[in-house]
């Protein structure tokens, strides 16, 4: 559907919004946040008028004929974050993938599978091996091969979305060396940066945006639970913008936690031109063994960004006055 606008606006963190009437009559009122939209017909009158609530809600799954659209997703298979559980207590219910327990398809290195989808989550995954002196090291993970290094770049520069957690830190270490600074990781060594064990900590928000949305939901006080590596920088690195002009890109970050006393980055993304990586060191979903059904102070921060980095790169356009 074609849609022309003479009226756009964006909403606070608590969600109000405020826009003006050009036309009385029969129009189309569009929310949309990043890939997710949904359209109503709706009776526009002269003065002030509150909209439906159901109207303005974000869907959780594709009915275009009804005018709802969400992107594509596919969740890999995980042995330990249970992402899906963690999209489906946040209202989306149409994502592609397996139950738990870890077992490899083709979709990372298969460029024709991984482009039917916008966003592709890599959930923590593997198992401890023997340490190598400085504690235990993960193996069996997420790690890409010289050929899915390739696919998934094309894919991010072509405007897809990656989100990957805690074990599976390989995908965007192997494959974007240099924008994470992994704890005790080396680039050589696969699994080296699961050094640290389980631990959990308060939440503190690198991005205003998102600060204010989770205290407009009274996550005030929240904690990041079950990190297993740790990130003791970001380093800005040479890249392409979303025009494929050469650019340096500063990775973003939007969540930082402590361990045993060590600020800790905890949530970070960069863009690689019309698309962007996001890595977590936290499990989305909170535990070690396929979640809960509490809605976490964490999931709710995973479905903020999950938008924000789902959205067009470039310039935000101002709303007309």
């Amino acid at each position: 559907m074609q849609l022309s606008s003479l009226a756009f606006t964006y909403s606070s963190a608590r969600g109000a919004f405020s826009l003006p009437v050009h036309e009385a009559g029969e129009q189309f009122m569009v929310t949309q946040k990043g890939q997710f939209r949904r359209i109503r017909r709706v009776t526009v009158r002269a003065g002030t008028q509150s909209s439906v609530p159901a109207d303005t809600r974000l869907p959780g799954r594709n009915d275009a004929a009804n005018g709802d659209t969400i992107p594509k997703m596919k969740v890999m298979r995980a042995s330990w974050d249970a992402i899906g559980n963690s999209l489906r207590k946040l209202g989306i219910t149409e994502y592609d993938g397996p139950p738990m327990g870890f077992s490899l398809d083709n979709t990372l290195d298969d460029a024709a599978l991984l482009s039917k989808y916008h966003i592709v989550f890599i959930p923590c995954s593997g198992s401890t091996s023997p340490d190598l002196g400085s504690g235990p090291v993960c193996s069996g993970i997420y790690t890409p091969s010289g050929n899915g290094k390739r696919v998934m770049k094309e894919f991010i520069q072509g405007g897809g979305k990656l989100y990957v957690t805690d074990w599976s830190y390989e995908y965007v270490n192997q494959t974007w060396p240099g924008f994470i600074q992994f704890t005790g990781g080396s680039p050589n060594v696969i699994g080296s940066a699961c050094t640290l064990g389980s631990y959990s900590g308060p939440a503190k928000w690198g991005d205003p945006a998102l600060g204010d949305w989770m205290n407009a939901i009274g996550e005030q006080n929240a904690q990041l639970e079950k990190s297993y590596i740790g990130i003791d920088s970001t380093r800005p690195q040479p890249g392409l913008d979303e025009n494929g002009q050469p650019v340096t890109i500063t990775p973003m970050v939007w969540a930082s936690t402590m361990s045993n006393g060590t600020p800790r980055i905890a949530t970070v993304s960069f863009q690689d031109k019309c698309g962007r990586v996001m890595y977590s060191t936290y499990h989305a979903e909170g535990t070690d063994n396929g979640g809960s059904n509490t809605l976490l102070a964490q999931e709710k921060a995973l479905f903020h960004i999950l938008l924000e980095v789902s959205a067009c790169v470039g310039v935000r356009p101002e709303p007309p006055r």
